[in-house]
């Protein structure tokens, strides 16, 4: 099936300068061995060309992807990290910073379907003499588009200055300044190291890491902006099910998430259903119970990272708070390890339904989502594209305007492993 899929990525704030960037992407399959020594594998590119083209333009800038989808497949694309103010059906730019465009649906990221998208401020407060891009994969894949491994990355006899944070653990970004050396007698090497792999080593790889345990740092943010004081506050558990019949389901609560067969944004709007209060802030006390680390990821919000810690430190050895007075780091995206917990906070100021997930793909498409509903507002262009795909824009997760949900999509019930 070939669909004609327009993604427009708005700019909010406008300059003198700002410029209409016009991207053609024609989404294809592709075999290859991306250059290693393995056999070649069916993958996803743009154009032709994999790895993709890289996205850039400037804050107040309109940036337009133009995507023709030549899979069998339907695809969808998510600009990581961009909030999409107020154009939450689009979910995809005023933002300055590092972020990342990807396929968003089952395991295309995982097939090459992912890129940076990169927009430069044209009042940068850092003065720097070249600038490099690293994106880490694991074809297997700073910008984190691998999908499992965690990885650090370092550069003999240098050090190297946080000054944009979004770890490289999957999904995450994080921008530094690196001062060179004066002498060009040496060269200095950089390491990209894998620290956890949770699959098998293909041979001739290196074996990773000792893992960095991520509660270790709790970063502060230059920018002074206050802790948030919550509204309501949630626990999500990460958890790990088993039906009956011994499948395996990545949850939260325990509980499986199921694509609706109406779209979560046109069920709130059509039903009057408003799940978080505009404006309240929301505090997720977030847990990790399984043994495979956690990537997770908020959809239309930065968070702050307010605490974190063992759950089963008793001696508060590992516990780290934010202190009254300082200015917590926000982040969209937050790695936890094993028996980690964290707390968070969001400011519902983005009207839309927002996804919360594990950015590890084969979690996500085991369950390992959820959605936040903010009252979505959908322009008539998307509801009649919805339309043309045979999509419902009306009712509850089957259609229906009332109770009955016969029909919909349902999970096993799932005990805990």
């Amino acid at each position: 099936m070939q669909i004609l899929i327009p993604l427009l990525l708005l700019a909010t704030l406008w300059t003198a300068f700002a410029k209409r960037v016009v991207h053609n992407w024609d989404i294809t399959y592709v075999t290859t061995s991306r250059g290693l020594d393995q056999k070649p594998k069916r993958g996803i590119a743009v154009n032709g060309t994999l790895p993709l083209p890289i996205v850039r333009a400037s804050k107040g800038d309109t940036l337009v992807l133009h995507v023709h989808n030549s899979l069998s497949v339907p695809t969808s694309l998510h600009a990581h990290g961009i909030f999409q103010n107020n154009t939450n059906y689009y979910d995809g730019t005023g933002m300055a910073g590092t972020y990342w465009i990807h396929g968003h649906t089952a395991e295309q990221n995982f097939d090459g379907l992912s890129t940076p998208l990169i927009i430069d401020d044209p009042d940068e407060p850092y003065r720097y003499d070249g600038e490099y891009l690293f994106a880490f994969e694991d074809w297997i894949r700073l910008v984190a588009m691998q999908n499992l491994p965690t990885v650090e990355f370092s550069i003999n006899q240098h050090t190297l200055e946080v000054i944009e944070v979004r770890l490289v653990n999957p999904g995450q970004r994080v921008s530094m300044l690196v001062r060179a050396k004066q002498s060009l007698a040496s060269n200095y090497a950089y390491h990209i190291s894998v620290t956890n792999y949770f699959s098998p080593i293909p041979p001739g790889f290196v074996q990773p890491l000792a893992p960095v345990e991520s509660i270790l740092y709790l970063l502060e943010s230059l920018d002074e902006s206050p802790q948030l004081i919550p509204d309501r506050s949630l626990f999500i558990n990460s958890t790990v099910g088993h039906s009956l019949q011994s499948i395996y389901k990545d949850t939260f609560n325990n509980v499986e998430f199921m694509e609706p067969l109406v779209p979560t944004m046109f069920s709130a709007l059509t039903l009057g259903h408003r799940i978080i209060e505009p404006v309240h802030v929301v505090e997720l006390l977030l847990y990790h119970t399984g043994n495979i680390p956690h990537p997770l990821h908020l959809h239309g919000h930065s968070f702050q990272v307010i605490a974190r810690g063992l759950v089963n430190d008793t001696t508060g050895e590992y516990h780290r708070e934010v202190k009254p007075g300082q200015s917590p780091v926000t982040r969209d995206t937050i790695f936890l390890i094993h028996g980690e917990y964290a707390l968070v906070r969001f400011r519902a100021d983005n009207p839309g339904a927002w996804m919360f997930h594990c950015h590890v793909v084969f979690h996500a498409i085991r369950g390992m989502m959820m959605v936040f509903v903010e009252a979505p507002d959908v322009p008539e262009s998307v509801v009649s594209q919805c339309r043309q795909q045979g999509i419902k824009t009306t009712g509850n997760v089957v259609g229906s305007m009332g109770y009955n949900i016969a029909g919909a999509p349902h999970s096993p019930d799932l005990l805990f492993s």
